[in-house]
């Protein structure tokens, strides 16, 4: 309860007031926000002589006129002016607080923008975050493409699978070249930025020669969405993980097989000479193989001349009497 005789607390109750507003840059943009209240008492108030007495507001007039104040300068506070702001300025801080503790106005609180980020991965989805860095996403897929495209890292050795077969045939020697040659493509066009979701292109195929005439084969081949949140990898989808996860592994796919087609062997071929294979039992045919698992082969055809003998034939009676002309025969041992 207030006493009747505090006569400066009723001349504030009844002054009449003006709010002054004014523009103030927050780290939300400009905002209108209450600045002060002039009080306006004595002199333009005319009391009667009267003996009749005051009655002081009570303690419940006395918070509703608290709360409608209260109300009111909430009220001014919250009347903000969406403007977005570019500059990075920041209010006077210590003006701002002054301002605020006397005038019983909450100020608008900024957000800070990693708050938002680490709010928004912690209701991701934690099976497809990987705890992967940026620079150890990027190292992982450069490393296993490496692997893919070379046999040796070191001196970057393409990853082909060769079968040579060299005839040395009486007129020189002539070659029959096969090859497979692994292929392995993981690229982006764009660099993964802070929240910034990206693709990557993964590709696992083939490139077959046969003796010159060139194909294709495709094995795999998956676009992979990934982000960066709080500079860790995450997973647009468990179908992004599940592809990322086949191309890391896919030189382990039992399925991961190469197939040379066979050779024709009526290519040895020489009139009058007659050929042998080394080793023995190289295989001509067609020939499926693990690319990782096998190494390159060399096939030669060795080439002899055959031999010519001549068969004299004479025909002669019971009693041993030449009879009719001899004939010669000539030919390789074996040939008709």
């Amino acid at each position: 309860m207030v006493s009747k005789n505090n006569q400066i607390k009723y001349e504030k109750w009844n002054a009449n007031r003006k709010p002054h507003y004014g523009l103030r840059k927050l780290s939300i943009g400009v905002a209108s926000v209450l600045l002060g209240t002039t009080l306006y008492w004595g002199g333009t108030t005319v009391l009667a002589d009267t003996n009749a007495p005051v009655t002081p507001p009570t303690q419940e007039t006395e918070q509703t006129t608290t709360n409608t104040s209260d109300s009111e300068n909430q009220k001014s506070s919250l009347n903000l002016t969406d403007v977005k702001s570019q500059s990075n300025a920041q209010p006077n801080s210590a003006n701002q607080g002054s301002a605020t503790n006397e005038l019983g106005v909450s100020s608008a609180k900024a957000v800070d923008p990693n708050t938002l980020t680490e709010s928004k991965a912690a209701t991701a989805d934690d099976s497809l975050a990987t705890g992967m860095t940026v620079s150890d996403y990027y190292k992982a897929l450069d490393d296993k493409n490496d692997y893919y495209n070379h046999s040796n890292e070191e001196t970057k050795s393409l990853r082909i699978i060769n079968r040579t077969v060299t005839m040395h045939k009486p007129s020189g020697d002539e070659t029959i070249t096969q090859s497979i040659r692994v292929r392995g493509v993981a690229g982006s066009s764009h660099e993964l930025i802070e929240n910034g979701p990206v693709g990557y292109n993964l590709m696992i195929g083939f490139i077959i020669n046969n003796n010159g005439t060139r194909s294709t084969k495709m094995l795999f081949r998956d676009r992979v969405q990934a982000k960066a949140v709080n500079g860790k990898i995450v997973f647009d989808s468990e179908a992004d993980k599940q592809g990322y996860e086949k191309f890391m592994s896919y030189d382990k796919n039992p399925d991961f097989l190469a197939t040379l087609p066979a050779i024709d062997e009526s290519q040895f071929n020489v009139p009058g000479y007659s050929y042998t294979i080394s080793p023995a039992n190289s295989n001509l045919g067609e020939w499926t193989f693990q690319p990782f698992q096998t190494n390159s082969v060399n096939i030669e055809v060795n080439y002899k001349k055959n031999a010519n003998h001549t068969v004299t034939y004479k025909f002669v009676d019971q009693n041993g009497q030449e009879v009719g002309t001899a004939t010669s025969v000539s030919g390789s041992a074996g040939s008709e």
